[in-house]
């Protein structure tokens, strides 16, 4: 561990009991690591703290450089609403685990692509009766992660805005800061009586960084409201908030065990015995943890008397006499309720069961919903029944009863789980089979429904039929009653099971309008941003004829869990979507309606919902699949932290230079960005590409009323420097690196994103003399679609239509928007007169335009100039190329004189010093060598965008017009010098008195 500064101990604890809506919760317990920090690409092991184990979350804070890969270890999740990439900066990734065992020792971070002196931090957190559930790829109602990325001296960690709105007492709200610096300190406010977290700085300064947290348990409903941090200085910071709901319950508890035996118990052979850890006195949830449970019979053996497992455990019960035997159990842990007992689902008094020497031996398929029984197709859910007894001897199997005759059997039936319903069940034909009013285990129905069956020689009457057009769990009993006729007087033979009926399908559909896509392409009307809330309605179905969704619903159906998939019709070879909310729950009726699952990505889709396999009373439920849905759309595009620098001719101005607060009108600056078409939240949506992607890249030239496209300019409050086709209203010039493809054609965004890079060349005024500005301007940037999709969050008025369509592409090296201010620049040189016998200096500054007048500009020590060359000029009239190329022009005899700058010489460049060529020391004019001294003229070649008309002439087509042409200010700055002696010219007597 490497970090400068440390704040806690190792443990940190946070123990808070309370009571919500009167339901017990459990108390959080927050228990922290070490910080653990690397440099360069490594391997970052952070330790998590001791005691964790199955049923704790472990949270990982993992900060690095925007430009490092960080690759978590196994069995680690990123909660994406937590984490950011703040790009050219830094990066905080905030993951979790959900232990099922001990946490091992420590956890190893692969820290890949870092510069060699960069730094990276990390420490892992341990709760202790918090939910554990999915939190990584959105916000639901148990967890929900949210990040704020700024600069400054001040850090925030926002209150997330998800479902629901507020999350209950007792949840836990974490803040994460991290810095992108090691050198400044992090004092966190807080608010809310928040716990300290672990502090750590990694290195110092800008390879550095810093992080530091806090916690509290919410006293009340709450969204988390925000934490902040002060930081000892400026520098590029995130905040990441993490909200967990408390446990609902105390440690899970064994209510009760249940006992359940199916089918018809005979001394013949086996039963097959299911012992189950309740949880509930309804035994609808099992524990989760290893239960050990000890049976005993008062007769008969048992295949294990004990038994270890999570949830539920089988085991078997042979009696090979005639006779009741009772079964009992003890666990560990405890039950805290009596042992219950189930024969086919009906309860079974006192835990007896009754062994018979011959019955009837029930066996039934899992059944479709509405559907006879059939053998094909495959698999066969025909039911049999087997009419058996025990052999000869003590250790003989069952033999059959009778075989090849026919004989009548009774049926009644009743509802097992549910209890109660709507539908009735038909037996081999028969739709009259009636149901038993009464459900205790063994008994018989002096009215059930005769029908006759035929025994083949194995004593089965097999290829029978059921149908049931709802689902759930049936019990389904049968009596054969022997007669004088048959030979058999006396002879009493039952028999009863449990099964069960699943839906035939799921209908997985929505009422919302343009839901459905039957084109499958970008015809399709668009239905739903990507992320945005829609109805998703699940149901189960009887078979029937016609479409799925115009089925018979199954109102009996009840599951959880049903897991929500989706699969790409269009674009071809994109991605499939995930589904927010993953999962969907049916609790009664047979249908449920989510009313905010969303989309994260664009095209058309199949929806599937798949419910978890062998989890309806054993059975598993055909998967439903929607027709083609969509089409979804971007809910808007957004762009990365832009890499900006204002007077982009010079190497001077940097992101961070004072030289980057301004540019002169007429002077390029660059913005490198990747563009992103994005779902609500952010998240980049890889169907956006090819068809689907709606717009193409180069960037428009006018503003017309309805446009589509893309599209740069400037805001300097109410003034719009934007691009125009017409010159005369034209401020400005756009090139593109990236906008278009090969062969020059138009590009789009492929797979959602676009890397550009722009040239902006803010322009002058048009073909006339008066300067205008300064302008603080934003350099913006504004996109939209044919479907209408926009900037995801604008803030400026790229149009000028009165509402907000674009971002900042400029400078934004403190995470939020900065202006530059454009200047109406020249340079100036000043008339100069001197001895010859000396050398001469002379005033050459760069002006702005204040509004009024001009003023020097003392900010400017970015500007470079050439030292000009020294050459002779027959007469002033012949001086046109000195005053175009620069240069020092000696006129008659005027010989010797050479220009330097601070020794600098003619030919090379130097740079403005405060706005002045050569600062302090000025321009320097070597003496002549004639004798008597002469004139010259001086011009300096200075950039397009720092010439001003001196002459009053236009120099239009002229070779040393500025560009563009319609610059009526096109001159490089000159001035007159002279060496030797000069009188006043308004001087018309002059006179020495001694």
């Amino acid at each position: 561990m490497t970090g400068l500064l440390r704040l806690c101990a190792q443990s940190l604890f946070l123990l808070i009991g309370l009571l919500y809506f009167g339901q017990a919760v459990a108390a959080i317990t927050v228990t922290a690591g070490n910080a653990e920090s690397v440099q360069g690409n490594a391997s970052m092991t952070p330790s998590p703290p001791s005691g964790m184990g199955s049923g704790n979350v472990l949270i990982a804070q993992v900060v690095a450089k925007s430009a490092a890969t960080i690759t978590p270890p196994s069995g680690w999740t990123e909660i994406s609403k937590a984490s950011v990439n703040q790009s050219g900066s830094i990066q905080q990734r905030i993951y979790f685990r959900n232990l099922t065992a001990a946490a091992a020792s420590s956890y190893t971070w692969a820290i890949t692509g870092a510069g060699s002196s960069d730094r990276s931090d990390s420490v892992i957190y341990g709760l202790t009766g918090a939910t554990a559930a999915d939190c990584g790829a959105a916000n639901t109602t148990v967890c929900a992660g949210a990040y704020q990325a700024g600069g400054g001296n001040q850090v925030t960690a926002p209150n997330v805005q998800s479902q629901p709105p507020t999350y209950p007492a007792g949840s836990l709200r974490m803040a994460f800061f991290g810095v992108n610096d090691g050198s400044p300190t992090i004092t966190p406010a807080a608010q809310n009586s928040a716990t300290l977290g672990v502090y750590d700085r990694a290195g110092s300064g800008s390879t550095g960084v810093g992080i530091h947290a806090t916690y509290y348990v919410m006293p009340s409903a709450d969204n988390g409201s925000q934490q902040s941090a002060t930081i000892g200085g400026n520098a590029n910071n995130i905040g990441s908030t993490f909200i967990i709901t408390a446990s609902s319950a105390p440690p899970v508890t064994i209510d009760h065990i249940q006992i359940e035996i199916n089918g018809t118990p005979l001394t013949c052979t086996p039963s097959t015995v299911t012992v189950k850890a309740c949880t509930n006195a309804s035994c609808s949830t099992q524990s989760g943890t290893s239960t050990t449970v000890t049976l005993s019979a008062t007769s008969g053996t048992l295949g294990s008397t004990s038994l270890t497992f999570t949830g539920t455990g089988t085991t078997t019960l042979a009696k090979t006499t005639v006779g009741t035997t009772t079964l009992s159990a003890t666990s560990s842990p405890a039950a805290s309720g009596s042992t219950t007992c189930l024969l086919n689902g009906a309860t079974a008094a006192s835990c007896q069961y009754t062994f018979d020497d011959s019955g009837l031996l029930l066996t039934i398929p899992t059944q479709k919903a509405g559907w006879t029984s059939s053998a094909t197709p495959a698999p066969d859910n025909t039911f049999s029944v087997r009419a058996v007894k025990a052999g000869t001897t003590a250790a003989s199997a069952c033999v059959p009863a009778f075989a090849n005759v026919t004989r009548a059997v009774k049926f009644w039936w009743n509802y097992a789980q549910p209890s109660t319903g709507t539908k009735t069940l038909t037996v081999n034909g028969n739709s009259t089979v009636v149901r038993s009013a009464t459900s205790t285990a063994g008994s018989t129905s002096a009215t059930g429904t005769s029908l006759n069956l035929s025994f083949d020689s194995t004593g089965t009457a097999s290829g029978l039929t059921l149908n049931y057009a709802d689902a759930g769990q049936l019990t389904l009993n049968a009596r054969y009653d022997g007669s004088a006729s048959n030979g058999d007087t006396n002879l009493v033979m039952t028999g009863s099971t449990d099964f069960v009926t699943v839906p035939y399908a799921l209908c997985v559909d929505s009422a919302d309008t343009n839901w459905n896509c039957t084109a499958a392409d970008t015809s399709c009307t668009k239905f739903r941003s990507a992320g945005a809330a829609f109805n998703l309605t699940v149901t189960g179905k009887a078979y029937g004829s016609g479409a799925v969704c115009s089925l018979p619903t199954t109102p009996n159906y009840a599951q959880s869990g049903l897991a929500l998939t989706s699969t790409v019709v269009a674009p071809s070879g994109g991605a499939n979507a995930a589904m927010v909310p993953a999962s969907i729950d049916i609790p009664a009726g047979g249908t449920m309606t989510q009313a905010n699952q969303t989309l994260l990505d664009v095209g058309i889709f199949t929806i599937t919902a798949t419910p978890p396999a062998n989890a309806y009373f054993g059975a598993t439920v055909p998967a439903g699949t929607s027709g083609n849905s969509g089409r979804f759309v971007p809910a808007g595009f957004d762009i990365t932290i832009p890499t900006y620098k204002a007077r982009s001719d010079f190497t001077c101005s940097g992101p961070n230079s004072v030289n980057s607060a301004f540019s002169y009108l007429g002077e390029p600056v660059t913005s490198a960005f990747t563009l992103k078409a994005v779902a609500v939240g952010g998240t980049t949506t890889s169907n956006y590409t090819g068809n689907f992607a709606r717009f193409t890249l180069p960037p428009l030239t006018a503003t017309p009323t309805n446009w589509t496209g893309l599209a740069v300019g400037a805001q300097a409050g109410a003034s719009l420097l934007n691009p125009s086709a017409t010159a005369s209203a034209s401020r400005m010039t756009v090139a593109c690196t990236g906008c278009t493809s090969s062969g020059n054609n138009p590009a789009k965004l492929v797979n959602g994103t676009a890397s550009l890079s722009f040239t902006l060349t803010p322009l002058r005024p048009y073909n006339t003399f008066t300067p205008d500005g300064p302008y603080a301007a934003i350099f913006t940037l504004a996109a939209r679609d044919t479907d209408g999709v926009g900037m995801l969050t604008p803030a400026y008025d790229w149009d000028g239509s009165g509402g907000n369509d674009a971002v900042s592409i400029g400078d934004m090296s403190t995470g939020v928007a900065k202006a530059t201010t454009l200047y109406f620049g020249r340079m100036r040189i000043d008339n100069a007169y001197g001895s010859s016998l000396q050398g001469l200096p002379v005033s050459a500054y760069v002006q702005y335009w204040n509004g009024t007048y001009f003023v020097k500009h003392t900010a400017d020590s970015c500007t470079q100039i050439t030292v000009p060359a020294t050459t002779s000029v027959p007469t002033p009239t012949s001086a046109a190329s000195l005053y175009c190329n620069g240069g020092v022009g000696l006129y008659g005899g005027l010989t010797g004189v050479a220009a330097t700058v601070n020794g600098t010489t003619a030919g090379n460049t130097v740079t403005l010093s405060s706005g002045v060529l050569g600062g302090t020391s000025g321009l320097a004019l070597s003496k002549p060598t004639n004798s008597g001294g002469g004139y010259l003229d001086l011009a300096l070649l200075v950039p397009d965008y720092l010439k001003y008309n001196v002459d009053g002439i236009d120099q239009s087509t002229a070779s040393c017009t500025a560009s563009p042409d319609f610059y009526l200010h096109d001159d490089n700055p000159r001035a007159r010098i002279r060496f030797g002696t000069r009188t006043n010219d308004k001087v018309i007597y002059l006179r020495e008195v001694y």
